[in-house]
């Protein structure tokens, strides 16, 4: 009988240290994951401020070619979106559309796509001030 009750015993010691190990690597891998996400951040920023003042003194313009036109800019919900023909941009440009008429929102699957293409519907970074772009007004 004792035996027995040993033999029961060794899998329940087992599974607790198991689980308490679990746990504790668990948390710590979570602890990790959350100090490396905004060194990646950083990281990020950094390499594309590299890369911009790279261009800078290659004399490349970052609104060059148009690009301007095809930035989306929404005040209302601070929402800067950089279209790309034939890349799902029809999708995107029907949220842009509907965030900007406010609520209540429809399923942007009922908005017609030929109503998001047509020119004028959405402020573009072009038509916008230069002051108001660098954040001045």
């Amino acid at each position: 009988m004792a035996t027995s009750k040993a033999f029961l015993m060794f899998p329940l010691i087992l599974g607790t240290i198991f689980l308490i190990t679990f746990s504790y690597k668990w948390d710590s891998r979570q602890k990790k994951i959350s100090q490396t996400i905004p060194q990646q951040q950083h990281e990020r920023k950094m390499l594309i401020r590299k890369m911009c003042n790279e261009n800078k003194k290659l004399g490349v313009k970052s609104t060059e070619d148009g690009i301007d036109k095809n930035l989306i800019v929404d005040d209302a919900h601070r929402i800067i979106y950089c279209f790309i023909p034939k890349v799902a941009c029809t999708n995107w440009k029907r949220i842009m559309f509907i965030l900007r008429r406010g609520k209540p929102y429809p399923d942007p699957i009922t908005i017609d796509q030929s109503l998001v293409h047509g020119h004028n519907k959405f402020k573009v970074l072009e038509n916008v001030e230069i002051l108001e772009k660098r954040g001045l007004q």
